[in-house]
């Protein structure tokens, strides 16, 4: 009778952990899978964690059951993923669409999202049950769910009816870690469980409810959320148009940005800098010529600056590593005037602080930014390299040519693309300069001295030609012009040469020495970089600016430049200058082609503005791709994270569930009380009681009985029970006496009070005796 009744309340305390486990996982499972943003998720996560639960109730009733359990666990499991290989495809699909930016249609979501329903269920009802199974592991589950929870509904405006079956679990296990047993009576946990959802239910507003200061403390809490995890906003790059040059012109009734013209630099302060050194500060890339501007339509992954698994991605992106030929400089920036959501810092990046409160992104270029635009007050601070000893960097460059660079190969690729406009007299010209060159870093430095030598810096060079290409234009006949010429016309050269290179905008930073300057859009600036082999991108100045590229001789900035004997009529009055509507293409930065886009579609994958000045405009009926986040995906570095914190959450609570058992087989009470024998009951006291006073530093000496030990103990600490059962032992041991129940009772008392006399040290280190040495051999005493 009373193995049955054991039996009945047995299996009771199983199907009820199995229970909650099943109603907390199938709940958690479906909310992450549509909080992820996929469907089909509801019915296979029920499904798996029911079938879950079922086997874990299996496995925990016996050793026999337990290997039936995980072998239908195993083969259900095979069976199940050979029948759903189109599932794992679209899960496959799904995953990559994070890099690819390729949208999928609605029954692949739904596919994907059924499989990644089903394993989250069956991984979660697994660690719920284990934890839910024993009272200790109750607050650990509840954890884990509630971070599940959150998660879920602050990524994602979720139903609140897909939670309910989750709380009314996670109530109920709250109200069973309590006094209320788990047997027969435990359903009466139900009746204040569902009293309380139905009153937080009925409660619920129907309208928005809100206390401002509560709401704008969530209101921080969520926008630093959104900025750090969900940053999907289109972005304003920076451009140098925005600061007076390069100009705007109509083209097939469409007004569009184009390079040169005459430049009117803005002389509004735009920040604050401190530098220790002349320095090219870096604010856009652009790496596709159109023959009339410079764009970036190509797949560009975006990371959180601060996200410290990218690390390795962030070092190669910044050129971290391998500066021994560049000098350092050290650099502050306060923004004065607010702009675009562009960041400045140099080509080669070392250290960059700026507030957490603000989030800070990079991407797979190198151009960093804010996940809004700046204001002004903003500040950070960076350390970086910048060329400075030619001969020195020459020789670097030299020295790695021959070193194995597995990002060459894609520079190459993505950086020396020319369209058909350019002229065959640029190629000519290029081809004659660095015919004799023996290196790729003597290849540019000639391109670059080349324009210093024979072409004039001005600030009023004519407009373009309409239909002609800007840059034969600009080498082959007028030979005079602004930064942006320079680039353009070097970049191009480089490209021609075989090297891979690309156009720069950013501020140049000279003759501060040390000391605060205020920036301006007359320190608006544009150079190249060019891409070595095991070196990176170096920058190269042809504009014979004076920041932090490669510089051969006294040189002139833009700045400089607007008093230069041979930059043109200054009486001459420009040709007025078309405005740019302030939702065109050229708002976000950069140039269009002359036929401009009907409208700018999000990159791929950097989700910024689409460039203006793409090859192939995209149709109108073209999906749109969702924009990705730090991670160069979508936006779920938050579940990263939130598994990366569950999954610690579970270790915890494995560990300390692992411990309290060490510890419950190791308690000498309950052993003693489970001994078949006093005598046995007896062992085990004494035993424990010698491995607690050896933590004190007190073990019997040799030869000493027990009871001459027991009274040089116990005079020390007043343990008179102690005595008493130390005699009872050793009658029971040498002279084959019988024990009594007094005797082990006397043993308990000794042992107790010798526990509550232990130090805070002592006590720690009984315990871990205890949990990794166990007490000792009950068999025989010294």
């Amino acid at each position: 009778m009373r193995k049955c009744l054991n039996n009945r309340n047995r299996l009771v305390k199983t199907g009820i952990a199995a229970l909650l486990a099943l109603l907390m996982a199938g709940a958690s499972a479906q909310a992450a899978v549509a909080a992820l943003g996929l469907t089909g998720g509801a019915l296979p996560a029920w499904l798996a964690a029911a079938t879950t639960a079922a086997l874990c109730a299996m496995a925990a009733w016996s050793g026999p059951m337990a290997i039936v359990a995980g072998a239908l666990g195993a083969a259900g499991g095979g069976i199940a993923l050979a029948a759903n290989v189109p599932s794992i495809a679209a899960l496959q699909a799904w995953i990559a669409s994070f890099g690819s930016g390729e949208a999928l249609d609605g029954a692949a979501l739904a596919l994907a999202g059924g499989l990644l329903a089903a394993v989250l269920a069956v991984l979660l009802c697994a660690l719920l049950y284990v934890l839910l199974s024993r009272p200790a592991g109750t607050p650990f589950a509840l954890l884990i769910y509630f971070a599940l929870l959150v998660g879920c509904y602050a990524s994602a405006e979720l139903p609140l009816g897909m939670a309910v079956p989750g709380l009314a679990a996670a109530l109920t296990a709250l109200a069973l870690s309590g006094e209320v047993p788990r047997d027969g009576g435990a359903w009466r946990a139900l009746i204040p469980v569902a009293l309380t959802l139905a009153l937080a239910l009925v409660l619920t507003p129907s309208e928005r409810l809100t206390w401002e200061p509560l709401e704008r403390v969530g209101q921080t809490i969520r926008a630093a959320f959104e900025d750090y995890f969900r940053f999907t906003e289109e972005r304003v790059p920076f451009t140098i148009s925005t600061e007076g040059y390069n100009h705007a012109a109509e083209v097939d009734g469409a007004v569009v940005a184009r390079l040169g013209g005459p430049a009117n630099p803005d002389p509004d302060p735009v920040m604050r800098v401190t530098a220790d050194g002349d320095v090219l500060l870096r604010g856009a890339i652009r790496r596709t010529y159109t023959g009339s501007t410079w764009v970036d339509s190509d797949a560009k992954a975006r990371y959180l600056y601060y996200d410290f698994t990218r690390r390795s991605i962030r070092e190669r992106v910044f050129g971290m590593t391998g500066n021994d030929a560049l000098a350092p400089v050290n650099v502050t920036v306060e923004i004065l005037n607010e702009g675009t959501s562009s960041l400045f810092v140099p080509g080669r990046l070392g250290e960059f602080e700026m507030g957490l409160d603000t989030a800070v992104y990079f991407n797979s270029i190198g151009e960093m930014f804010l996940s809004r635009q700046v204001e002004a007050g903003d500040g950070y601070a960076l350390s970086g390299w910048r060329p400075s000893d030619m001969d020195a960097l020459r020789a670097a460059v030299i020295a790695a040519a021959g070193d194995s660079d597995g990002d060459y190969a894609e520079m190459l690729s993505t950086c020396t693309a020319l369209p058909d406009c350019i002229e065959e007299g640029v190629y000519a010209l290029t081809i004659g300069l660095t015919r004799d060159q023996t290196n790729a870093f003597d290849k540019a430095a000639a391109i670059q001295s080349w324009l210093r030598q024979n072409c004039a810096y001005t600030l009023t060079p004519d407009y373009p030609q309409q239909g002609r290409d800007f840059v034969s234009e600009f080498v082959l006949d007028t030979r005079e012009g602004y930064c942006s010429y320079f680039a353009s016309a070097m970049t191009v050269m480089c490209r021609i040469a075989g090297l891979p290179a690309r156009y720069v905008e950013g501020y140049s930073i000279r003759n501060t020495n040390g000391e605060s300057a205020v920036i301006t859009g007359e320190d608006a600036h544009a150079w190249t970089e060019v891409y070595f082999n095991g070196i990176g991108w170096v920058a190269f100045d042809p504009s014979n600016g004076s920041g932090g590229g490669i510089d051969d001789g006294d040189t002139a900035s833009d700045a400089d430049a607007q008093e230069d004997p041979g930059s043109g009529d200054p009486e001459a009055t420009p040709e007025p200058t078309p405005t740019i509507p302030p939702d065109s293409n050229a708002q976000s930065g950069d140039f269009p082609y002359d036929e401009p886009t009907p409208s700018p579609t999000p990159e791929t994958d950097d989700g910024f503005a689409g460039d203006p000045g793409a090859v192939t405009p995209p149709p109108a009926d073209a999906p749109v791709p969702d924009t990705p986040d730090a991670n160069g995906s979508r936006s779920h570095a938050w579940l990263w994270i939130l598994l990366i914190v569950l999954l610690l959450i579970a270790l915890i609570a494995l560990a300390v569930l692992w411990i309290r058992r060490r510890l419950a087989d190791a308690d000498p009470i309950r052993l003693s009380a489970q001994a078949k024998t006093a005598r046995q009951a007896m062992m085990i006291l004494y035993r424990s009681i010698l491995t607690l006073l050896a933590q004190t530093g007190q073990v019997p000496m040799s030869g000493e009985t027990p009871g001459a030990f027991a009274r040089r103990v116990g005079a020390q600490t007043r343990n008179p029970d102690f005595i008493a059962f130390a005699d009872a032992v050793a009658m029971s041991v040498y002279a084959r006496a019988g024990a009594s129940r007094e005797s082990v009772e006397q043993g308990r008392c000794a042992y107790r009070a010798f526990l509550s006399g232990l130090r805070r040290g002592e006590r720690l280190r009984f315990a871990v005796t205890r949990i990794f040495k166990g007490l000792g051999d009950f068999e025989s005493i010294p």
